[in-house]
This record gives C-alpha cells, sequence and structure tokens, in this order.
C-alpha cells in the first residue's frame, strides 16, 4: 500500500484562513463592502471553519465516558486551577502535575494521540511543599484510556488504516480531509483506545516498544461493543518515538513543553529490528556529514576572522568569498538533504537513490492525486513497481523536488506532468503555502534553522547588499551553534535505538529458541509412531487416553511450550504447530497410525517453514549492511541453511500431498537465492557491485511471503 500523508487541524485551519485572506475577508471588514461572489465564499469558508471546529471538539469522548464522570475524576492540565496559598503560577503548576506523572501507557498513550491543550490527569492533592498526590491511583498501567481526548489528527492515516481503524475507499484516498472525519468517529477513536490497552511492553517498565494481543476481560467490559484488534495485528509491534528532533525545544530553549510522540506500526517483531539498524544507518551517515561541515564552518570562520582585513588585496577577499560560496552551497545542500545527502539509501535497501524526471512526475502527481497517472491498461506488476519506487523516493527524503516545478494536466485527462527545471519549492506539498521556502522541507528543526542561517551569508552581504563579513561571521557562528544543539539531541537518541535493537532482538532470540525446539523434538521423535509395537495402535479402546498421553510425552513437544509466544511472525506458525498436535492427539485416540502421521509431517513442514522465514529475515539484516559483509558469507549462511531444510521426509513411505507441494515450492526458492549467490560470489565484484547485487535479492525475498504460504497450507 502506498504512504497517505495526513493532514492536521493546524494545516486546515492555515488552508481556511488563508483562503479568506484571498477573498478579502477580515473580522473587521465591513461585509456590505465585498462583492456577492465574495459574501457567498466568504460563508462557505466560515461554514467550513465551523465545521472544522465541531470534528476537532472532543467533547464527544467526554460525553461516552460521562459528562459528570469524567469532571469528577479528571482535569485538563489547561483547567488547573491554583490552590490557595499556592505561590506557583498556572504554566509552572501544570508543568509540575504532568512531571508527576510516572511514564506509564497512560501517558505515553496520550503523549501519542492528545494535543498538548488536551491533556488529563486525574484529580489531584498539591502538598504544602509542592509536592503531587494522586489519591487511589495504585497501578498507573491499569488506568482505562476511556477518559483520555484524543485528537484524530494525531492518528497517522497509515496507523489508522493497519490497526483496522478505519477502512478507505479510493475517494478517501485522494481526500485527506475524509480521512480526518472517519478518524474521527467515536468508534474509530474507541478501538485505538482499546487496542492500546492491550497492548503488553517488551521490555518491563518501559512502553517505547509494544507489541499487539488479545484484549483481557477487564478491557473488554470498558470498551463494550467496540472491536478490539484484528487477528492479523495481534502479536504485531507498535513502535513509539519522540517526534523528529528539534519539534519539542527547535528555539533553543530548554522547556518543559510536554513530549509528543510518534507511532509507528510493524507487521511483526523482524520489521521492527530492522528500523533499528536502519536508524542507526542514518545517525551513522548525518554524524558524518555535519561533522564534516561543523569543522569546515570552523575553519571558514577562523580564516575570514584572520585574513579578511581593510589591507587584504582584492584577489584575497575575491578568493575568500569564492570559498565562501561554494562552502556554504556545499552546506546548504547538504542540510536539504537532510538525512543522507548523496548517499545510497539505506531505507531501499541499497538501492541506488536515483529517479528519472518521468518517476519523478508520477510522484508529484501522486501527491497531489494520491495516484499515478499511469495507463488503465497498465499490468498489476507496473502499479506495483512504480508505488515501490514511490516508497523508496518519501524514505530517501524525496530527492529532487526542490530543483523542479510540476505542472498537473487538467483533471480527467492521463499524464504524464510536465516538467521544468527550476529552483522552486514542490506546489503540491499538502498544506504548504506557495511561497514555502525550500528549506521547511527539512525533518529537523535546528537543520532548517542552520540552512536558513547559511543562506543569509550569501556573498558576505548583508540584507542590504553591502559587504559585511562580520554579519556573515555571525550567520556562521550561529549556524555552527545550531548543527552542535543537533548534535546534542542525537546522542540519547542513538542510545534509545541500541536499547531498542537489544530488546527487539532478545525477543527475536527467545521466540526463535522455542520454535526450534519444537520443531528438533518433532523432527527427533516422530519416528515413535512408526513402531510396529506402540500400544495406542494394538490396544483396547478403553486404554486410549492413557495410551495416547504417553506416546505424546515420548515427542518432548507439547503446546503449553508455545504459549509464550506472542510476536508475529513467530505466532502465525505456533498457531498451525498447535493445530497439528490437536490433530495428532486426535489420531492418536481414534488409533489411526496413517492420520497421526500426516499431523506429525504437517507440524515438521510448518517447522521448516518457519526456519527458512528466519533464515530469509537474517538475510535481509545482512543485506542492510551489505557494503560491509560478504557474498560469500550470506551465501555459505543460505547453503548451511538448505541443507539443514532439505532433509524434510520424517517418513519416507508416507508422503502428504498438499504439504509436499508448498515445500517443495519454497524449496525452489531457497535454491534459487543460493544460486544466485554462488553466481556472484565467484566474479570479482566491487563494494559498489555488492550493493547491487543485495538490492537484487531484497527483491527476489520480498517477491515471496513465506508466513502467508504456511497459512495457506490445509
Amino acid at each position: 500500500m502506498s504512504p497517505l500523508k495526513t493532514i492536521t487541524f493546524d494545516e486546515l485551519q492555515e488552508r481556511n484562513n488563508g483562503a479568506l485572506e484571498r477573498v478579502r475577508y477580515a473580522p473587521d471588514v465591513d461585509i456590505q463592502t465585498l462583492t456577492r461572489y465574495q459574501c457567498g465564499r466568504v460563508q462557505e469558508l466560515l461554514e467550513d471553519r465551523a465545521a472544522l471546529e465541531d470534528l476537532a471538539s472532543t467533547q464527544n469522548q467526554r460525553e461516552v465516558y460521562g459528562i459528570e464522570r469524567w469532571h469528577g475524576e479528571f482535569v485538563r492540565l489547561r483547567d488547573i486551577e491554583l490552590p490557595a496559598g499556592c505561590r506557583l503560577d498556572r504554566e509552572r503548576l501544570a508543568e509540575l502535575v504532568w512531571e508527576s506523572v510516572p511514564n506509564s501507557r497512560f501517558k505515553r498513550f496520550q503523549e501519542a494521540f492528545c494535543q498538548p491543550h488536551q491533556l488529563i490527569v486525574p484529580r489531584f492533592e498539591l502538598t504544602a511543599g509542592n509536592s503531587v498526590r494522586f489519591p487511589g491511583i495504585a497501578d498507573w498501567n491499569q488506568l482505562s484510556l476511556a477518559p483520555c481526548l484524543v485528537s484524530p489528527d494525531r492518528i497517522s492515516d497509515d496507523l489508522a488504516r493497519d490497526l483496522g481503524l478505519v477502512s478507505y475507499d479510493e475517494e478517501d484516498e485522494r481526500q485527506p480531509v475524509r480521512r480526518l472525519w472517519k478518524k474521527a468517529r467515536p468508534e474509530a477513536i474507541g478501538r485505538i483506545k482499546k487496542i492500546w490497552e492491550a497492548t503488553e511492553p517488551l521490555q518491563k517498565g518501559h512502553h517505547r516498544l509494544l507489541s499487539v494481543q488479545q484484549p483481557n476481560q477487564t478491557v473488554e467490559e470498558r470498551y463494550p461493543g467496540i472491536p478490539g484488534p484484528a487477528a492479523e495485528n495481534i502479536g504485531t509491534i507498535l513502535y513509539t518515538r519522540e517526534r523528529e528532533n528539534g519539534h519539542r525545544n527547535g528555539n533553543g530553549q530548554n522547556g518543559h513543553l510536554p513530549k509528543q510522540l510518534t507511532v509507528q506500526h510493524f507487521p511483526g517483531v523482524y520489521a521492527a529490528h530492522r528500523k533499528t539498524f536502519h536508524e542507526q544507518r542514518v545517525y551513522q551517515r548525518e554524524t558524518e556529514l555535519l561533522a564534516g561541515m561543523l569543522a569546515d564552518l570552523q575553519t571558514l570562520n577562523q580564516r575570514l576572522n584572520r585574513e579578511w582585513t581593510r589591507t587584504a588585496a582584492p584577489e584575497t577577499k575575491t578568493a575568500l568569498r569564492a570559498e565562501t560560496q561554494a562552502m556554504v552551497a556545499r552546506c546548504r545542500d547538504v542540510l536539504r538533504a537532510s538525512k543522507v545527502s548523496g548517499s545510497r539509501n539505506p531505507w531501499a535497501g541499497g538501492g541506488t537513490g536515483d529517479f528519472t524526471d518521468a518517476e519523478l512526475s508520477a510522484f508529484l502527481w501522486y501527491d497531489a492525486y494520491q495516484e499515478f497517472p499511469v495507463n488503465s491498461t497498465a499490468s498489476q506488476q507496473e502499479r506495483l513497481h512504480m508505488t515501490d519506487r514511490y516508497r523508496q523516493w518519501t524514505m530517501a527524503g524525496r530527492p529532487g523536488t526542490k530543483v523542479r516545478k510540476y505542472q498537473p494536466l487538467p483533471p480527467g485527462v492521463s499524464g504524464p506532468v510536465n516538467v521544468v527545471t527550476e529552483d522552486v519549492p514542490n506546489p503540491f506539498m499538502e498544506g504548504a503555502k506557495a511561497k514555502q521556502s525550500s528549506s521547511q522541507q527539512l525533518q529537523n528543526v535546528f537543520k532548517v534553522q542552520a540552512h536558513d542561517l547559511l543562506t543569509r551569508i550569501g556573498n558576505l552581504t548583508d540584507s542590504s547588499q553591502r559587504v559585511n563579513v562580520t554579519a556573515a561571521m555571525t550567520q556562521m557562528v550561529a549556524a555552527v551553534t545550531r548543527l552542535q544543539r543537533r548534535f546534542q539531541e542525537m546522542y540519547p537518541k542513538g542510545g534509545y535505538n541500541e536499547q531498542d535493537q537489544m530488546v527487539l532482538e532478545t525477543g527475536i532470540q527467545f521466540h526463535e529458541q522455542r520454535m526450534r525446539g519444537f520443531r528438533s523434538a518433532v523432527q527427533e521423535n516422530a519416528p515413535v509412531l512408526d513402531e510396529p509395537g506402540l500400544a495406542v495402535f494394538n490396544g483396547s479402546v478403553s486404554d486410549t487416553d492413557n495410551q495416547t498421553r504417553n506416546v505424546l510425552a515420548r515427542m518432548h513437544a507439547h503446546p503449553d511450550e508455545l504459549k509464550d509466544i506472542r510476536l508475529r511472525p513467530f505466532t502465525t506458525y505456533a498457531d498451525r504447530l498447535r493445530q497439528g498436535y490437536g490433530r495428532l492427539e486426535d489420531a492418536l485416540r481414534s488409533q489411526d497410525r496413517s492420520c497421526a502421521k500426516t499431523a506429525a509431517v504437517q507440524m515438521h513442514v510448518i517447522g521448516k517453514f518457519q526456519g527458512a522465514h528466519s533464515c530469509c529475515e537474517h538475510i535481509r539484516q545482512f543485506i542492510i549492511n551489505g557494503e560491509s559483509i560478504p557474498l560469500s558469507r550470506v551465501r555459505d549462511f543460505v547453503h548451511k541453511m538448505n541443507e539443514l531444510f532439505s532433509n524434510y521426509q520424517l517418513f519416507p513411505d508416507h508422503i502428504v500431498p498438499e504439504y509436499e507441494q508448498g515445500f517443495l515450492a519454497l524449496k525452489e526458492k531457497l535454491d534459487g537465492i543460493e544460486r544466485g549467490l554462488t553466481h556472484y560470489a565467484k566474479q570479482d565484484i566491487d563494494v559498489g557491485q555488492r550493493t547491487e547485487v543485495y538490492r537484487r535479492l531484497k527483491e527476489y525475498l520480498d517477491a515471496f511471503d513465506i508466513e502467508q504460504m504456511a497459512t495457506a497450507l490445509p
């Protein structure tokens, strides 16, 4: 699915205000001075504004909870009244109260989905020493989220779709405002609260990484009539982190504003784990780029201070001016490209990051109309390819948009879009003003500020176009300061990323070991079912229960060993293994040796599928750092795995056709990986070529879904 652009109430308000300005309306304007068209348009826009305010209101959420009950139990931070004798001002008291709420599901949910002015806390007491107490709150993680005041624009469109809060049709895909209305529905708001209450943290005491689970009875009772998470989302990962650096304190001050979190949904623990490696590479690349820029700017500033004097020769000043222009241009290019300027896109698995004019035109058309300008006869493969390229482009920071102007064709007319090379911003960016600076596309406030400061340096002139080296040097020092602040922000984020990586890796290793132990037990002990004198197949019916228990005990594999399997994709395979175990138990009780052997073969093949899935996920992880991992190492890893996978027949004389067909199909896929790696490993391939090989390997892996193949088995 293509990524969706989430629109906010602030953007809609800004658009509404801009439209009112264009028809020359303001609160102090005499309506009688406007034309008939202007009056009609003003009426429409004011009605839109009223509808927008209704949509942003959280009154209906308080009504669902119960107005009197809500006001009796909770208070918004903005509504806190100063107790008699309190020497704090209201703002500081609100900060103190919020800081007194411990890190918990209740707090982080609000930081993710509530606007700062809608944050709530339980009724509290303030002691004489300005200590905040919350009477009756024993466990914050058991506190209901039902009273929280969710703002629908804080729920990303992709997250709402992934979690099943809403469903989008083709019209919704093209109109972000329609998507916002759907997210504001009470059932959507109630469902995200219920899903969040049903999550479990992967690390005790921390809530950055959450796994979606089935709601318990208490949660079910809190949300009557509201569905919980969809079956396919059980075991998936919700990853919360602070918004992109600089958003909280972009003015450089250490304010006490509440954190604002973003939430990403990952279909499984492997995908979330890979994200940490991608993030690590981004930080490493950004550190390399910004550190070099910082050193160059400081050196240039020192040279200007030392060499630009009244007595300096004209040619010296000319050279310094040229050097400054080149340096500023180079630094601005790096900042404009944000995270990975000039590098291969690590988010796209080592792709080149090069996009043709035709592709860029299609991407910008998609931004404007939420559809690609392709012919109606285009194949599904062509459409999927364009969607994948769009995803790579967005992950790479949308390169190329800063130097091209896109002129769409009239509605109803198929593309391509006309392209005019010009240094202008993308006019189709939702919520953007036509006069928007290209620097506003940057993702970090400090880098935006550094970019803008460098822009002012220009040709060592001031705003009056007079040569003013002192002013230029001041701007340069300010830019250096912003970059230093960016580094200060990156340090803790890198630490959190490493911690998340360890938590996810621990979860993966635990689940892999559990699955490995179960499938090994099946493989090693299934031959017991072939013993000629096995009592369960020869004894009396009255002894069947006891004999069944004895055989199952000799298998050394029991569903209880899978009860701690909580994360996808492992839950898919664990469910299939439990089904197989149930069939085995039924066959033993029925004294049916053939059905018992069939059930054992089915469990064995499902275990092999899970092992192959883990292998492919490890290969995907190798690909992330493809420049540093030789092809031969990956090939040897695949070869070893293929050898283990090939020995699949538990009972040579007992074949299960449906499972044999699926097994052979997967075996062919794995053989294809090994053949390709062997082919390339024999060649003299440099690092750049290796990256391209890994890109092709990733495309090959993405072309088949092992989890889906296992699910499709009867």
